[in-house]
């Protein structure tokens, strides 16, 4: 009988022992899965901030777009400007080398 008695104390000491690892090994994993949650948690909370950081800019740049709108158009205004210049500067000068040579009689070369 006390062999028995021995035998069930032996295997009740190795179910306790099993039972102690396995609460261990269970107690890594959850400490694991809660280290994972936590980044989790955090990755969503940049991603929100990023999001928010987004919003911003696509605002400022709405704000500036029709600035940018409108120096494009006064750029092609320009260009326009100078060419009509241009075309009036080539024009005049025909004109007063014409005169010059009409009243000297000198033809430019």
């Amino acid at each position: 009988m006390s062999d028995e008695l021995s035998e069930v104390s032996t295997a009740i000491g190795r179910l306790m022992a099993v039972s102690e690892e396995s609460q261990r090994q269970r107690d890594a994993m959850f400490k694991k899965l809660d280290e994972i949650a936590n980044t989790v948690h955090q990755s969503i909370g940049q991603a929100k901030m990023v999001a928010v950081e987004v919003e911003a800019v696509k605002k400022k740049i709405n704000e500036f777009q029709p600035t940018i709108d409108e120096m494009k158009t006064l750029k092609q205004r320009g260009i326009g400007a100078l060419a009509v210049i241009g075309i009036g500067a080539g024009s005049i000068s025909a004109a007063i080398t014409k005169f010059v040579a009409t009243f000297t009689g000198v033809v430019p070369h």
